[in-house]
Parts: C-alpha cells; sequence; structure tokens
C-alpha cells in the first residue's frame, strides 16, 4: 500500500538513499533507523508532546545511518515534507548529515539549491567525518548549509553517512510502515551484504528499546555476485509462496514445491543520451500452480494478479505509463483475457476473463538509473515498460513447452489428442512390420516394449512442442490454419515524442471529447471556414526567436494523446491562498470576436516548497458571474480589481518533471434534472480536468501535443524566445479555434454547443500575469511571475507580451485601445504598457521588485497559461513551465 503520510513518506526517502548507498559498497553494510522519543530532560521519562485535534504528537528523533559509499548533497535534492499537517508543525526542515565524502561547499550550494545540477565531485577521507547543517526553509543560499566542525578518526578505516532530524508524529504510525519497507526489500531484493535493523526508544531505560532484524535466507537467497535481476526472481519466488509478507515460510494450503513454479524474466534498457539518464527495467512473472486445499487458505489472491513496482530499489507506486503498458500488452497471444486493472489504494491487481482458479499469476517491474546518484530522475517509457513484460512473458514460453499459447495455438492444440490417436492408429494397424519397426524407431521406441497409449501420448507432445516454437518465431504474415477474428491491440505503436515522453496515436473520432453530452451528434469541423487576418506587418526590430510545443508523428486521422504520469486531476485548495495579477484589460465592448498576443517564454521561479504556481495568460469573457453566466476563455475565472469573486484556487505539481508544458485545463460541475442536463461554472472549487483527460477541446492536429515541454527557454540578457497563441470564434459554425505559431498552426477547437453566452461574442479580453500566494512561513511569497524582473528593467530582462490585437466585427485583427492596468501589488508585481510600430500595443511586466526575495525559491511547475473557457463551464489552456 502506498504511503501517504508525510513523515513516514520522509524517513523512507532517507531509508531508501541509504539503501542505494549500502548496495553500491563492496563490503558487508549496516543500515539502521533509530527513533527515539525526545525528553525534555535525562531523568523524565515523559516525551515532549503536542496536540493536533484528537492526536498527541510527539517528538521523534530519527537517525538514519548506513556504513555504505559516502552520501552525495544531490541524492537530498527530492526530498520533500510538508512543515504542518492540519494545523499542526511536523517537521522544521532541518537536516544534520555526517559523512566520509567532502563536498566542495560553493559548488553544492549551487547545485543543491539552484538546482543546475550536474556531477558533484566528493573525496572519500581516511582522516575526517564531515558534518553539515542543512535547513530547507532558509531563503538565503549561503545560510542554508553551514559546514560544521569535522570529526577525526583517529585511524579508523570505514566509510558511511548518519542523517538526523526531529518529527512530530505517532511512534506506531511511524513503525508500521517503516516495518513493511524493510520487510519487502530485503526479502524481493536479497542482497546479502545488506543488513536492515529499526530500533524504538520508548523511554531512556533498556526495557523501552525495541529491535527489528531483517535478514536474509541464506538457504534460498544467491550468491553474492548475483545479479540484480536474479535477486529479483528468487525475491519474487518467496514472496509468492508466501503470501507476501504474511507467513515466515511457504504456504503449504496452496503450494507443493518452489519447483513447480514457473518463472519468466526480461530486461529492456533505452538508449542514454543528454536528456534521457540510462536506466533498466527488469520484469519478474511467477506463475504457479495450486493445491486444490487452496481454498481453505484465507489469503489467496482469487485468481487476481497483484503488479509490484520498484523505483530504484524501493518499494513505489506504479506510475500512470506502467499502469498503461500493462493495458496495452497483447495478452491474447499468450492465452490471457485482460478484464480490468484495479488500483486498491495504492496496490494494482490484474483481473483476467475465463482464468482457471489453480493457477496465480505474479509480477514484478523493476526500473533503476544505471548510475547513482543521477542528476535528473526520470521514469521508463511505455515502450520501455512493454518490452520488458513481453521478453519476460517470451521467456516464460521457451522454458515451458505448450505454456502461455496464445488463443489461436489453443484452439490447433484441441485437435491434437485426434491427429495423435489417427497417428498412432495408422503405425500400429500397419500390417508391414518394416514399417511400423521404422516409425516407432524414429519415435525412440523400441518396437516388442512400446504400448499404443505411450505412442500417442509421446506424438501428442511433439506437436505441442512444435506449435509453441513455431508461435514463439517471428513469422512473415503466413496464413492461419484457423482464422480466430483481428486482435484487440492498436492499429498504431506508441510513438515517442522529441522531449522523451511518450503518446498514443488516438483515433480521431475517438477522442475523450465525444463523450460531452452535448456533443453526441458532433461532426468534426476539420478546419475554420476563416481565420482573421492581423494589420500588423512590420517586422520586429528586436531580435526574438520562436518557441515550440513538442511534436509527434502521429497517422493522418489520428490524434496524439499524452500518456501522463500522473493520475490525479483535481487542483489543491488552500484557505489562505490568494492570487495577485499584473494585467491590461480592454474596456466593456459590445463585441470581441477572439484575441491574439505573443507571449515571452521564460521558466520564473516558484516558492520552494510551495504549492504556487505563476501564470501568463489571455481572457476573454462573456456574461456576468452574479447572474451564473460567466463564459470565459482563461486559466481561471477571475475577480475584479477590487478582489471581488477571488477564487483559492492552487494548481497542484501535475507533471513529474520542470519542463514547459503546453497544457489545457477545464472545470464543469453537472446536475441532471429530469433528462435535462445543466452546467455551470463552479469556481474551480470541486471539478478540475486537464489536457485531454475528459469532454469538450476538439484536437485536430495529428502533430502538436497538449501537454508536451516548449522549449527552448529565455536567457537573461541573452536569446529571447516567444510563442504565438491565438484564440478566434469561427463565424460560420460558431466555434472557438485555437492555433500557435506565427503560421498560426490549428490545434483544435471548443464547440459553440458548450456555451451560452460565448455562442455569440466576448464582451471583455484582460491579457498578463498572475501568481499564487500561499503566505508560507507568515509572509508573502517569494514566488517570481514572468523573469522575475520589475517591468522598468526592459527588453531580454523583463517579461513581454506583445502585439496585443482582439478581432471585431468584420472579421478582422486589430490592435486594441483603451487598454487600462489592474493589479492588487504593484509595489511587487506590476505592469508598463507601451505602443510601436513593430510591436503594436505591449508591456513588460514582472516582479517581485524586492531583489533579496529572489534567493529564497527554487525552480518548479510555472504556468505560461493562457485560455481557459468557463461557460455553465470554464476551461483552460495553459503553457506550464
Amino acid at each position: 500500500m502506498e504511503i501517504t503520510d508525510p513523515v513516514p513518506k520522509l524517513l523512507v526517502q532517507l531509508i531508501s538513499s541509504a539503501f542505494q548507498r549500502c548496495r553500491l559498497a563492496e563490503d558487508l553494510c549496516r543500515l539502521s533507523l533509530l527513533l527515539r522519543h525526545h525528553h525534555s530532560t535525562d531523568n523524565d521519562d515523559s516525551p515532549i508532546t503536542t496536540i493536533s485535534g484528537n492526536l498527541t504528537l510527539t517528538v521523534i528523533e530519527s537517525v538514519v545511518s548506513d556504513t555504505g559509499i559516502g552520501c552525495n548533497l544531490v541524492e537530498f535534492q527530492d526530498l520533500r515534507c510538508p512543515r504542518e499537517l492540519n494545523g499542526a508543525k511536523i517537521w522544521d526542515g532541518l537536516l544534520s548529515v555526517k559523512t566520509t565524502c567532502k563536498f566542495p561547499l560553493y559548488d553544492s550550494l549551487l547545485l543543491f539549491f539552484s538546482y543546475s545540477f550536474s556531477t558533484v565531485v566528493t573525496g572519500f577521507s581516511d582522516d575526517h567525518v564531515f558534518c553539515y547543517h542543512i535547513n530547507l526553509d532558509e531563503f538565503i543560499s549561503n545560510n542554508r548549509i553551514k559546514r560544521q566542525p569535522s570529526q577525526p578518526k583517529n585511524g579508523a578505516k570505514f566509510s558511511g553517512t548518519e542523517v538526523s532530524l526531529s518529527v512530530f508524529a505517532s511512534m506506531d504510525d511511524l513503525v508500521a510502515p517503516i516495518i513493511s519497507f524493510f520487510q519487502k526489500v530485503s526479502l524481493l531484493f536479497r542482497i546479502l551484504n545488506v543488513t536492515m535493523d529499526l530500533v524504538t526508544e520508548q523511554g531512556p531505560s533498556p526495557a523501552t528499546q525495541t529491535q527489528y532484524v531483517f535478514v536474509m535466507d541464506a538457504d534460498q537467497t544467491p550468491c553474492f555476485t548475483a545479479s540484480n535481476l536474479d535477486r529479483l526472481k528468487s525475491g519474487l519466488e518467496d514472496y509468492v509462496l508466501r503470501h507476501g509478507n504474511c507467513l515466515d515460510m511457504m504456504c503449504e494450503l496452496c503450494f507443493s514445491d518452489r519447483k513447480h513454479l514457473k518463472v519468466g524474466s526480461g530486461t529492456a534498457c533505452p538508449e542514454e543520451n543528454r536528456k534521457r539518464p540510462g536506466g533498466t527495467m527488469e520484469v519478474v512473472i511467477v506463475i504457479s500452480d495450486l493445491l486444490e486445499t487452496t481454498r481453505h487458505c484465507s489469503r489467496s489472491c482469487d485468481g487476481k494478479t497483484e503488479v509490484l513496482y520498484f523505483d530504484s530499489f524501493s518499494p513505489s507506486p506504479i506510475p500512470q505509463v506502467a499502469l498503461s503498458a500493462l493495458k496495452k500488452i497483447d495478452w491474447k497471444s499468450y492465452g490471457l483475457i485482460l478484464a480490468k486493472v484495479n488500483d486498491q489504494h495504492g496496490r494494482v491487481f490484474l483481473e483476467w476473463e475465463n482464468f482457471p482458479s489453480y493457477v496465480q499469476i505474479q509480477i514484478a517491474l523493476h526500473w533503476y538509473h544505471n548510475k547513482y546518484p543521477t542528476r535528473q530522475k526520470t521514469e521508463p517509457g511505455i515502450n520501455l515498460v512493454k518490452k520488458g513484460i513481453k521478453n519476460a512473458l517470451d521467456d516464460l514460453k521457451t522454458k515451458h513447452e505448450g505454456f502461455l499459447l496464445s488463443s489461436h495455438a489453443r484452439k490447433i492444440c484441441s485437435y491434437v489428442p485426434d491427429l495423435a490417436r489417427s497417428l498412432a492408429g495408422l503405425i500400429f494397424s500397419s500390417t508391414d512390420m518394416d514399417f511400423q519397426g521404422d516409425c516407432l524407431s524414429v519415435l525412440g521406441f523400441q518396437p516388442q516394449e512400446v504400448e499404443r497409449e505411450d505412442v500417442e501420448d509421446y506424438i501428442q507432445r511433439k506437436i505441442v512442442t512444435v506449435i509453441g516454437m513455431n508461435e514463439s518465431k517471428p513469422q512473415e504474415a503466413a496464413p492461419f490454419l484457423f482464422f480466430e477474428g483481428g486482435s484487440e491491440t492498436s492499429y498504431f505503436d506508441d510513438e515517442e515524442i522529441e522531449d522523451g515522453e511518450y503518446v498514443d496515436c488516438v483515433n480521431k473520432k475517438e477522442q475523450l471529447a465525444f463523450d460531452h453530452p452535448l456533443l453526441q451528434n458532433h461532426r468534426i469541423q476539420e478546419s475554420p471556414s476563416e481565420i482573421p487576418k492581423s494589420i500588423i506587418r512590420t517586422k520586429s526590430r528586436r531580435q526574438t526567436r520562436q518557441a515550440h510545443v513538442s511534436t509527434a508523428n502521429c497517422p493522418e486521422g489520428t490524434i496524439p494523446v499524452r500518456l501522463d504520469q500522473t493520475s490525479s486531476s483535481q487542483s489543491n485548495t488552500s484557505d489562505t491562498t490568494v492570487h495577485e495579477h499584473a494585467i491590461v484589460t480592454t474596456k466593456t465592448s459590445p463585441e470581441f470576436y477572439g484575441a491574439k498576443a505573443t507571449i515571452n517564454v521564460w521558466e520564473p521561479m516558484i516558492e520552494k516548497d510551495a504549492d504556487e504556481m505563476s501564470v501568463s495568460q489571455i481572457w476573454i469573457a462573456s456574461g456576468e458571474y452574479k447572474t451564473n453566466d460567466l463564459n470565459t476563455i482563461t486559466t481561471r475565472k477571475q475577480g475584479d480589481s477590487d478582489g471581488r469573486n477571488r477564487q483559492k484556487f492552487v494548481y497542484p505539481s501535475f507533471y513529474s518533471d520542470k519542463k514547459p508544458r503546453l497544457t489545457i485545463l477545464w472545470t464543469v460541475c453537472v446536475i441532471f434534472i429530469i433528462n435535462i442536463i445543466f452546467f455551470f461554472v463552479d469556481g474551480y472549487k470541486t471539478t478540475g480536468c486537464y489536457n485531454l483527460r475528459c469532454a469538450g477541446f476538439v484536437q485536430t492536429n495529428n502533430n502538436i501535443v497538449i501537454g508536451g515541454s516548449i522549449s527552448p527557454i529565455s536567457v537573461l540578457n541573452g536569446n529571447q524566445f516567444e510563442i504565438s497563441v491565438f484564440v478566434w470564434k469561427d463565424r460560420k459554425h460558431g466555434n472557438w479555434w485555437l492555433s500557435l505559431g506565427p503560421d498560426d498552426a490549428l490545434v483544435g477547437y471548443w464547440p459553440a454547443e458548450i456555451f451560452t453566452t460565448l455562442a455569440d461574442y466576448a464582451t471583455q479580453v484582460q491579457w498578463g500575469g498572475e501568481i499564487t500566494n500561499a503566505q508560507m512561513f507568515g509572509r508573502h511569497t517569494t514566488t517570481q511571475m514572468g523573469s522575475g524582473r520589475f517591468q522598468d528593467e526592459g527588453f531580454r530582462k523583463s517579461s513581454y507580451f506583445r502585439s496585443l490585437e482582439i478581432v471585431d466585427q468584420n472579421n478582422s485583427l486589430r490592435s486594441t485601445q483603451s487598454l487600462y492596468t489592474l493589479g492588487e501589488q504593484p509595489k511587487l508585481y506590476a505592469l508598463k504598457n507601451h505602443f510601436s510600430d513593430d510591436w503594436g500595443n505591449y508591456f513588460f511586466y514582472g516582479g517581485p521588485r524586492l531583489s533579496h526575495l529572489h534567493s529564497g525559491v527554487a525552480r518548479s511547475s510555472m504556468y505560461l497559461s493562457f485560455i481557459c473557457f468557463s461557460y455553465s463551464f470554464s476551461f483552460s489552456f495553459l503553457f506550464i513551465i
């Protein structure tokens, strides 16, 4: 089960790093975790406590130590834990690190706290243990890490690391998930040179101490030099025989002998390059025949297949890309029919159709990087996971004749007994004794000693073996003896896009947009009837370059759908989060039919550990919020400058990396009343759907990837990259189209059927930036807007919007008139409007003004966002950076 409590999750992250250091050690290594109640005095047995609601939390001193290779500060780059939970403090953000490796202090500061990681050179010391204090809440870089006096080794020869921290938690809540982690790692990876133990101290006396030791079973563990895959195979066998960690030995109600287990394994490795570090996907599949007495065992899986996932030798929730790979395997070619994939609170089970009750299947997937620590953590691509699973299944077929045959091959095998009986009958009914003797000799029998039943059985086994061998060999479109219909596999392979991720090429007519109840009879509009033309044709006098969204080579008639690496689409909300803007807006006008702008692409800095965002947006609106008929094209429904209708919306960490991305978002609330469906905007309070995960947007482009990365990024005082965004209404059909780039590459459209007031026209347009301020630590956020530079620093420093245009009643693009500015914190985030012949209406914007705030932030996901439609429905189109 996935660990969700943040404190055990934090400790497991530290234990996982220590396990990696032990794994790489050449000698025997000990990994130990000490959990000790903190007492006010040495003579006082009562721990220091705090009350959180109905829970009593105690201060627990936690020490993770190992005798492996010395640690590297890069190992702490992804360490995440909130400081508070339900209003109670759970961690102070402080780490104390002792290690036998010395870090070049200045380089480590830059690498650890600017997130511009490269290989850190560490030196092993025979003379000293080096000590550091890391304060993750410190906002001045030079104060975050402090070198402490080193400790002499006094001639001793050893290596290792000790990481100490204090947390507020319940001892029982910590112990259970950590024991489960140790058990699973020790059972499945069986690394002989690592011993692990957990020690808890409830008080100062020895009677209050408890020790848990996790050792390997030397009788069943592979040799010291065995490969990772061999260890995983041995470990999964024991995991199956013991029903996980439920038993200390083999379940005698279900299994007779481990030798009867059928085990297959496979590996797959991607091509290593600069963007995607090298890694290995290992897959082990164990299939076991159960005894009749298994019905008396309460721990039997009832024909379900548990899928275990490990990331870098640590149990981990299975990622979305692996779930997608499991669904796309052609299981029928192995005689299996997948009914559903069931995710039960972090434990994933595959359920099969017509699956025999006396057979059990277990699958383990393990992905790890070839180098540790790695500068950039990645997940495997879907094709890599599929290849590993297929290699393991093929390995099973090779090792076990006539096993895992496809339904087609099994149908042929159903005729084998009759065929074998006929052949044996021909031999034994022959009156030519020489012919009979030759036939029996070829089959390996002596004519005087053979029985007809033995010959039939032998012929039958030989034919089944040949069928299995032929099925496992790739063949050119040979005709089937018995045709059984088409396969359920996709017509198109998964496409790897240029940023190293994967997409599905989905039939355009089968995209999720058409699940919308108002689009059941919608016909796809392949292109708009007309694209409004711009009147600004003067070439820019400033040197700029085009940024672009990643693309895929999907066939005509399909669209690329990114395989997202997270399953959550719900936005997080904080009662203390406020939204702050720096925008320009038009005055209310009778009719706007679209808006366009070219936006400077940057990667702003986001407050470290804060669930915040930075947005650049175009906002198109019609209707009134008070009358519940507000339709918008924007990132969200916004309030006026007086703060009216300010929303508590905070965008979560949606992607697993920090790349700039093109994202669309919409929210919808549906009420059913006597079979009539009403939509109304819910202000992003309860709903939220990203990219192409639900109905609404109709994509027509077979190359541009929604959710794909945007590149390149502008550089301070260097090259400036920009991207043009255009949304307009097709006056003939009523759909609102989206296009990108200088040539207006069509992406798709929001159908007219989903709108009320925007079905006619918009009455207001806004452009500008927005940040969310979670007010962490009781102060204003340091999150940057735009480039993070104030508007008066100008080109190559400040971010900009240029060529602001609207579509008028004549379906022409023209410069806007009478713009005015809005903003809640003009001293922190500001905007300055300009006009020129080459850029038309434009403005520089950004912040915060206070330069000392810049040092307290780390790069994170920012949204260079544009476009959200909300009619009694709202959605948004964002660039996420």
